[in-house]
């Protein structure tokens, strides 16, 4: 059944202003298509400023080996040159025993993602985490046990999308994880439509906030759609949006797979070997800081005594990542280079700035603009800091672990 929704005023407000646009192919069955998800996913991004172009192919009960013939989804898959193509299997067969899905999921999740890249190299494969029944599957709970609660039947569903993410090089968006959260804190609220199986409204609308936040990769609290839901109702599912997937964006492959500026520096004396992170579709543009640059992945650059910020941007699929890194070259001897311990990522960013560390560890940040004056920036145990209230501009960020600390810069789009 489809549901109208309307944008009280939000449309003559948001009109003619777009921050960004994205193409997103739905391929699913009722699960999407149940309160029409691609249009509240589209509601949701107009009402903060974005915009989504979508398209779907979502038949009740469709599998993914049915789409992977079905001339239908094959047409879609190939109609345009998506950013996201969104796959949703069934939603008992992931949580079948796992010869099964080995079988009869996995294949045709490698074949369908297949298809999308085969259409455009750059289409990012999504893959929509479902949830378990409210009462587990009762038919088919004598068959396979762990399907007769609707933990243990979440808990294999949250497992093979994970693992068909891995095996594709793709993303999840974990809607089933952000249910799991609010069923957890809030077990009053009713995701489940009468059958125990399908959204309510309430269960879609949190499935298209955690869409919007995956695909835009911005936080909820910037909708303003509310699917005219009670205002407390709304606010919990923000908060869970916020909890399962704006914090945890590596948990879910999020950024994963976007262009990598990480790069090593070897060599002695003066001359010195630098090696990128070799990607397929990626150009590569070195700048050694001292008028010299070179374009290949892997380079080796000649240098005078002093010190050197040398820069790495890496572009791959429209997107450019940027890392820096200082050396200093002594006359006559051997040099001194910092070889980084930390990334961060995505440079340029817009919302959410993630750091990794190669040990693992915690760190201390500090958010400086290049006037030198700090910047208040709400980090998450140092592995991500929220800099979407920056100005757009290039700002400068002290990491600092142990006896280890650097500077890095990053842009904020």
């Amino acid at each position: 059944m489809k549901k109208n929704f309307t944008l009280t005023l939000l449309f003559s407000t948001f009109f003619g202003f777009c921050q960004e646009s994205k193409s997103v192919l739905f391929i699913g069955n009722s699960y999407t298509a149940v309160n029409n998800l691609p249009e509240m996913i589209q509601l949701a991004a107009v009402s903060a400023g974005d915009e989504l172009i979508f398209d779907a192919n979502t038949p009740g009960g469709t599998t993914f080996q049915q789409h992977s013939t079905n001339t239908q989804t094959l047409s879609k898959i190939n109609s345009k040159p998506w950013d996201y193509v969104v796959l949703q299997e069934q939603s008992q067969l992931p949580s079948f025993p796992e010869n099964q899905v080995q079988t009869s999921v996995y294949p045709y999740a490698t074949a369908l993602n297949n298809q999308i890249l085969a259409n455009n190299s750059c289409s990012e494969t999504l893959f929509y985490m479902t949830w378990g029944r409210k009462n587990g599957d009762a038919q088919n709970c004598s068959f396979f046990p762990p399907l007769c609660t609707y933990v243990g039947m979440d808990d294999l569903l949250a497992q093979r999308y994970l693992q068909m993410a891995t095996d594709n090089n793709a993303e999840v968006s974990p809607v089933g994880a952000v249910w799991r959260a609010i069923i957890t804190q809030n077990p009053t609220l009713e995701l489940y439509s009468s059958d125990e199986s399908h959204p309510s409204l309430l269960g879609s609308y949190a499935a298209a906030l955690c869409f919007y936040t995956t695909i835009f990769r911005k936080s909820p609290d910037e909708v303003l759609f509310t699917a005219n839901l009670p205002a407390n109702e709304v606010a919990i599912v923000k908060a869970a949006v916020n909890q399962v997937v704006f914090q945890q964006f590596p948990q879910w492959f999020i950024g994963k797979y976007d262009a990598s500026a990480d790069f090593e520096i070897s060599g002695d004396d003066t001359t010195l070997t630098f090696t990128a992170e070799a990607q397929t579709g990626a150009t590569y543009s070195w700048d050694f800081g001292d008028g010299n640059s070179a374009q290949e992945a892997v380079t080796t650059h000649s240098f005078t005594a002093g010190t050197h910020t040398i820069s790495l941007t890496v572009t791959l699929c429209g997107k450019a990542e940027i890392s820096t890194q200082t050396i200093t070259v002594a006359a006559l001897s051997n040099h001194d280079f910092t070889k980084s311990n930390f990334k961060i990522f995505p440079n340029p960013a817009s919302a959410i700035l993630n750091i990794t560390t190669k040990s693992g560890l915690s760190v201390q940040t500090a958010v400086y603009d290049m006037l030198g004056r700090k910047c208040n920036v709400l980090s998450n145990d140092g592995q991500t800091l929220d800099v979407s209230a920056l100005d757009s501009g290039s700002y400068m960020i002290l990491i600092s672990q142990e006896s280890n600390s650097e500077k890095h810069i990053f842009i904020k789009k």
